[in-house]
């Protein structure tokens, strides 16, 4: 079993049920993550992967912190791929190329795929184990809701995040709008209990999975 995500801190903790489970932070974005997985699957050779971590809501019964599974992905070019849910509930998943930093742009996508969370890796995750017969699922956390709108000011800590940005950016930003220091703390405390509602379910849904493998004793 193989865990892609895009950053280390969406990782859950390798312990009990997960404990054999390999976990890779492939990076942010649809190509880096495809290419992650393409890798992975390459030399793991996993029986299944998961694409896991950050999500944003787009279905407005969904609040932060809420776990998802998605029962199929749709790329930005319109391409779906078929999902193994691993858990309830379970949605369409749709990824864009860029982040969707305003209500208004996730209710635009809401209204145009029907999807109810969005995120920027897991169809890049899908394509690679299309490519090579590995099947697919996706688990992810919503981290905003789908009336929230993000700070103004956060794109050059999305961009430092993704690995395209710099210190310096991010410094600049700070100077021309202070009050970004508390959203960025609010941010921090509610990345924080989203990834360990994530790590929770996993770990749950793993440990259901455990107990229901054959031992192999008769």
């Amino acid at each position: 079993m193989l865990l892609i995500s895009a950053l280390q801190r969406e990782l859950p903790p390798q312990s009990g049920p997960l404990r054999e489970v390999r976990m890779i932070a492939g990076g942010v974005g649809r190509r880096r993550a495809e290419a992650a997985a393409a890798d992975a699957i390459g030399w793991l050779r996993p029986r299944r992967v998961v694409s896991i971590g950050y999500g944003g809501g787009l279905d407005s019964a969904l609040t932060a912190g809420d776990v998802v599974s998605a029962h199929a992905v749709l790329a930005p070019d319109g391409e779906q791929f078929d999902a193994e849910p691993p858990g309830e509930p379970a949605a369409l998943l749709a990824t864009v190329d860029a982040p969707l930093l305003s209500a208004a742009d996730k209710a635009a996508l809401r209204e145009r795929t029907g999807a109810a969370v969005v995120d920027m890796e897991a169809a890049g995750v899908a394509a690679a184990c299309a490519e090579a017969g590995v099947p697919f699922a996706a688990v992810k956390v919503v981290t905003d809701a789908a009336d929230d709108d993000l700070p103004a000011g956060l794109e050059p800590f999305l961009r430092y995040a993704a690995g395209e940005g710099s210190s310096l950016g991010c410094a600049g930003a700070l100077l021309r709008r202070p009050t970004l220091i508390g959203d960025l703390i609010r941010l921090a405390r509610t990345s924080k209990r989203c990834s360990a509602n994530l790590a929770a379910s996993l770990t749950a849904q793993f440990a259901a999975t455990e107990g229901n493998a054959p031992s192999g004793r008769g």
